[in-house]
């Protein structure tokens, strides 16, 4: 049963060219020009294989400076091991230059395709108030009725982290740590992150509870922070629960966003859950065409994801 799991999902992955949800963290010896700039190189479990719908081109360097190398053309077959994003540009390596760098710590080349530019499948709002789904705030703030982080409280607590020391188990804290997470995702600073949006769950949860808002707002910040670091089975009960807890309260948050149920149904189906994913996909569309319109490109693309899932699942 894990095996035709496994195979279904990686066939759905190499079918769309969900090339970062197949991705984990590398820790490697040689030090390349991408992790010079302090961009980590993402590493996929197995070679992926795609036909190329754009034009590309393979440089010597991640950067936009970079000499150009040989150009690709549309419909050429392209093996890609590893990929890294640097100023919003995704770069990929092929599996040959990475099996180079590897083993004779020979500097990569890297392959863009077309600009490169990395634009999420789904958008909230129309074409010209466009967002990242994982930009979107779900929950609320606390209320002005509730305590307050003073100036003098957040340098407090600033130096007990310079410091190394533990914050006190307080609602204050809890809400210097949630700001705190909000601003390190900002700067896509994920692993910085990391120790901090635990940090603020575990204090939320203490303060607030379980079903709070801000408790909320720190499982949707871990779990995004878990998605990016490609450890998706942690990130999908995060957020699952923030789903729900939006579903349970609509007088007080707006519905769950398509692009947030498109998220987490890509989630399940590359870790082989194929019917939550295809219940999701289900759900995505219905919204869409409520939203957008038949016609519309979100729609489109989730209707071509949830074909697929059929395909695939018989």
């Amino acid at each position: 049963m894990k095996t035709t799991t496994y195979h279904l999902a990686r066939t759905f992955a190499l079918r769309f060219g969900a090339l970062l949800v197949a991705a984990t963290w590398v820790g490697t010896a040689a030090k390349s020009h991408a992790e010079s700039e302090g961009a980590p190189i993402r590493v996929f479990h197995e070679i992926q294989q795609f036909v190329l719908h754009d034009s590309a081109v393979v440089l010597d360097a991640p950067t936009s400076r970079a000499k150009i190398l040989k150009r690709l053309e549309r419909n050429e077959q392209v093996r890609v091991k590893a990929f890294v994003e640097i100023d919003g540009i995704r770069y990929f390596m092929s599996d040959w230059s990475f099996n180079r760098w590897q083993s004779r710590s020979i500097s990569p080349n890297w392959i863009r395709i077309g600009t490169g530019r990395i634009e999420p499948e789904s958008y909230v709002g129309r074409p010209s108030d466009r967002r990242p789904v994982r930009a979107v705030p779900v929950p609320p703030s606390p209320t002005a009725a509730g305590p307050t982080l003073t100036k003098a409280l957040s340098a407090q607590f600033e130096r007990h982290l310079e410091n190394g020391q533990r914050l006190p188990e307080t609602v204050e804290a809890s809400i210097f740590l949630n700001e705190r997470v909000g601003s390190l995702l900002k700067e896509e600073a994920y692993r910085v992150a990391l120790p901090h949006a635990i940090e603020a769950l575990r204090l939320n949860q203490i303060t607030r509870g379980e079903s709070h808002a801000c408790t909320t707002l720190a499982k949707l910040h871990l779990g995004d922070i878990y998605k990016q670091l490609g450890w998706f089975e942690e990130a999908i009960p995060l957020l699952e629960d923030t789903m729900a807890w939006i579903d349970q309260n609509p007088d007080r948050v707006e519905p769950v966003s398509v692009g947030r149920i498109v998220e987490l149904a890509d989630l399940h189906a590359m870790t082989g859950s194929m019917s939550k994913a295809h219940s999701l996909y289900r759900n995505a569309l219905r919204q869409a065409e409520e939203e957008h319109g038949r016609g519309h490109r979100i729609t489109k693309q989730i209707d071509q994801k949830l074909r697929a899932m059929q395909q695939i699942r018989g």
